[in-house]
């Protein structure tokens, strides 16, 4: 039997709630040597990992890598590298990071204000993002 995407997205996330921030990474690793494309989800997990165990350069590396492997970072990426630099007493990541990951959310945002406002809402209603 052999694993797939859904199985190592699987046991990221398991690890990443174990603290296992190495072993998350290093399936990882084994997804991209096995050609296996990440996703967001697997990604955010890792990073949540990274951010429990306070690894802030690991972290921006690896939101550095989602941005060039062409995935959007959303709410949960940029949480969980806030979180991390947080952690070590840096209170905000490098400026090229933040700044993929902003124009990212900031899509992600306006996208669902328009859902909103054609689901009958107001788009005022969402968060106030004062970058």
């Amino acid at each position: 039997l052999q694993p797939d995407q859904i199985t190592y997205g699987a046991a990221v996330t398991t690890f990443s709630k174990g603290h296992a921030w190495e072993r998350s990474l290093h399936l990882l690793h084994e997804m991209h040597g096995m050609a296996m494309r990440w996703d967001a989800v697997v990604c955010n997990s890792a990073l949540a990992a990274c951010s429990k165990g306070l690894r802030w350069s690991t972290s921006l590396s690896l939101a550095a890598a989602m941005v060039s492997a062409s995935l959007q970072p959303d709410m949960v990426t940029l949480a969980a590298v806030v979180r991390t630099c947080e952690g070590v007493g840096r209170h905000s990541p490098p400026g090229a990071v933040l700044g993929a990951m902003r124009r990212s959310v900031d899509r992600e945002f306006a996208r669902a204000g328009g859902e909103a406002v054609r689901a009958g809402g107001d788009a005022k209603d969402g968060p106030d993002l004062a970058w």
